[in-house]
């Protein structure tokens, strides 16, 4: 089957010295003597990986590639490689590749892959940032596998963490009005798409006017625009129509329907959160545990973000009476289970319900 040693070697002064690493000796499927390290300082380990590579050799399968020599950069490049055809451009690897750059593959276990979440809470990743990280890492052992030789023997269990799903924020219509108000004249239009839409800020940042028909009241987001990869049309109400007439007026030759001074809306936080503050409505975005806790010694909570925006249009949408397929052209939502998240019921909502019910019963009573 094979053997497990540790070689000898002559030092720089010509001492002989034994390896601290087990190399393998095994017989390939070609009939080949085979010799590699096997990647650790421990017999057993040696061994059974010694066992896999004479059981491949045995069966007929390819061990020309040596795995305990595969780094982690050879997977996150076929990970990378993935979502390029796949035409996904968002890679959740950053803190992956602060972790894991470098390492050999083999070394890469749960019990590393759970020190590495523990790593994320105490910087405070949220659970799902967390879990998108997981995912990625996750998909680069899969793909690794996949490959032909494979670059990887295992797929590692990864941990997922438990999520909350329920997506509490949202603005009311005061909330909205009282933000729009208080921010620079440039975002106001965009605040209000927003509120209306339920558009992603990225959507509406990039949004050009060859996308729009303000003949037909019309506007199409391209497929290569949306995070979903999905194209779609909105029709301008009359507010909206107002908005990108006024847009046009100030156009200045920008190809931006919303801009600053002809150019691109790029992060607009700082103008946010003061705004949020200045409306009285908390210190706007979290930002770093030293920007959250200077304004909460202050006695001020996390405001809304321009996410909450999304969420409002789909309460807004589902309480007017629009159909949730239609609810969901507009905002751009895929699924029902994502669409459901942002449908938030408050007291409101289950004061209205128990009055409709009493209404139901007091005609059947009567």
């Amino acid at each position: 089957m094979g053997t497990v040693y540790k070689p000898k070697y002559r030092d720089k002064n010509g001492d002989l010295k034994e390896s601290k690493t087990y190399w393998l000796s095994f017989i390939d499927r070609h009939g080949k003597r085979v010799r590699r390290s096997a990647g650790t300082k421990v017999k057993a380990v040696a061994i059974k990986r010694l066992d896999k590579l004479a059981g491949k050799a045995a069966d007929g399968r390819d061990t020309s590639v040596d795995l305990s020599k595969i780094r982690f950069e050879a997977l996150l490049e076929a990970l990378e490689v993935d979502y390029q055809h796949k035409g996904q451009e968002r890679l959740r690897t950053g803190h992956l590749k602060e972790r894991f750059s470098e390492w050999l593959v083999i070394d890469i276990t749960t019990t590393e892959i759970k020190k590495f979440i523990a790593h994320r809470q105490h910087q405070g990743a949220a659970p799902g940032t967390i879990n998108r990280e997981l995912a990625a890492l996750k998909r680069m052992f899969r793909l690794g596998a996949a490959e032909t030789p494979p670059k990887v023997d295992r797929v590692p269990h990864v941990p997922v963490l438990r999520e909350d799903n329920t997506k509490e924020g949202f603005l009311e219509h005061d909330q909205f009005q009282a933000l729009h108000d208080h921010l620079p004249a440039h975002l106001r239009p965009v605040l209000v798409f927003g509120f209306r839409t339920g558009w992603r800020i990225n959507e509406i940042r990039t949004l050009t006017w060859d996308r729009v028909d303000l003949e037909n009241r019309t506007v199409a987001l391209s497929a290569s625009l949306s995070k979903n990869r999905k194209a779609r049309h909105l029709y301008l109400d009359d507010e909206l129509l107002r908005i990108f007439r006024h847009q046009q007026l100030q156009r200045g030759g920008s190809d931006y329907v919303f801009h600053l001074d002809g150019h691109q809306i790029l992060d607009f936080r700082g103008s946010w959160n003061r705004a949020c503050r200045e409306a009285g409505l908390g210190y706007g975005y979290k930002s770093t545990p030293g920007y959250a806790a200077k304004w909460l010694k202050e006695g001020l909570k996390p405001g809304p973000t321009f996410h909450d925006l999304r969420r409002s249009a789909v309460r807004n949408l589902i309480r007017a009476g629009v159909g949730r397929d239609e609810a969901k052209r507009i905002t751009g939502h895929l699924t029902d289970s994502v669409f459901s998240r942002y449908n938030i019921i408050d007291d409101s909502d289950i004061k209205a319900a128990v009055l409709k019910q009493q209404e139901y019963l007091s005609k059947e009573e009567g």
